[in-house]
């Protein structure tokens, strides 16, 4: 709901992916949705940019525009995974991304993504994981393109569960998709909580999310 809110209140399109996309047989695959998603709004070829939230992860700030956090010269942005890290490095949690659909390179890394995720379903070892496949993907443009690709910001916008713009409740163990029951019961009441928090600030924008 905070999610849609949010949408309605900026006059921004909504999609909600149901279901997967690729059907690799195991555990975990709806990661792969972030792709189809992509080329949704790529294709439609009316989009600047688009924001891509995992289903753990929900908008707290209906005040704050995605667009004012991705330099127009910068193809992704995305929180980094260490605040060490240069702020175009490879090493980026992908479960809240802000992609610059006018970037030249767009394409270019989409095409190489979905190759190597393609690729990746046919590994009987390896869990699904878009996000590994992407960091292999921005590994290869090497420090020099990324610095004109990746705004790896570590600011509180995106900082997981400490996020000020997009909370994000990941699983406390990132190696496997089979979660223990009190696990993912946290991350359920941390998202609820924070949803209604939104929507105890911003009842307008809840109110029209909830019967659109």
């Amino acid at each position: 709901k905070a999610n849609r809110a949010y949408a309605n209140k900026w006059k921004y399109d909504y999609l909600l992916m149901v279901g997967v996309a690729y059907d690799s047989g195991k555990p975990g695959q709806a990661a792969y949705n972030k792709l189809p998603l992509l080329k949704k709004a790529m294709d439609a070829k009316i989009y600047d940019a688009i924001l891509i939230l995992d289903s753990d992860a929900v908008i707290v700030d209906l005040d704050q525009d995605a667009l004012d956090l991705i330099p127009q010269s910068m193809l992704l942005t995305a929180c980094r995974n260490h605040e060490t890290d240069e702020p175009y490095t490879w090493n980026i949690n992908n479960g809240v991304t802000i992609w610059n659909l006018r970037h030249g390179k767009m394409n270019q890394v989409y095409d190489e993504w979905r190759r190597r995720i393609v690729a990746r379903m046919r590994k009987r070892k390896l869990i699904p994981s878009d996000q590994a496949e992407l960091h292999e993907v921005l590994k290869g443009y090497g420090e020099e393109g990324r610095k004109s690709m990746v705004n790896a910001i570590y600011t509180m916008d995106f900082r997981f569960h400490e996020g000020t713009f997009v909370k994000h409740v990941v699983r406390s163990r990132s190696s496997t998709w089979s979660s223990a029951a009190d696990d993912l019961q946290r991350r359920k009441s941390t998202l609820q909580e924070a949803v209604q928090q939104v929507c105890t600030k911003w009842k307008d924008a809840c109110g029209v999310a909830e019967v659109s």
